[in-house]
């Protein structure tokens, strides 16, 4: 047998989830004005939006040694300048 309580607690949690997630992406902190245009130009207008919005692309930037890169790769090196200047 169901426990009324408890399922009607649950559905009062599931429907506040979805009341959440339906609310625009201007109640969060950090979220002004402009951020909120950035965001509506990549179609992102609520809580929901943003939590599945995917990037259509994905640049790793990590930082590798020499011996790891690839022709024609975007990359970050990280190094020591051990000359001095010259002038």
């Amino acid at each position: 047998m169901k426990d009324p309580i408890n399922e009607s607690t649950n559905n009062l949690v599931d429907h506040a989830k979805r009341d959440l997630l339906m609310q625009p992406v201007t109640i969060l902190s950090g979220v002004g004005e402009k951020r909120a245009k950035a965001l509506s130009d990549l179609g992102i207008h609520t809580i929901k939006d943003l939590l599945t919005h995917f990037p259509f692309r994905y640049e790793d930037l990590s930082v590798k040694k020499i011996e790891e890169l690839e022709d024609k790769e975007k990359t970050s090196l990280k190094g020591t300048v051990v000359a001095e200047q010259v002038i």
